[in-house]
């Protein structure tokens, strides 16, 4: 019993630090994807 878990925590706790960088990723390309229009805009306005 004790081996499976030691099985399945190793690739998860390897794989949990690349997830979260992904993830952080996919938020940066959404806050970008809102903020870049309203930047521009606001530059055309001046």
């Amino acid at each position: 019993m004790a081996l499976r878990r030691v099985a399945t925590a190793l690739p998860t706790g390897l794989l949990e630090p690349p997830l979260i960088l992904a993830m952080g990723g996919v938020v940066l390309v959404i806050v970008l994807a809102m903020m870049l229009p309203i930047i521009e805009l606001n530059n055309l306005v001046q």
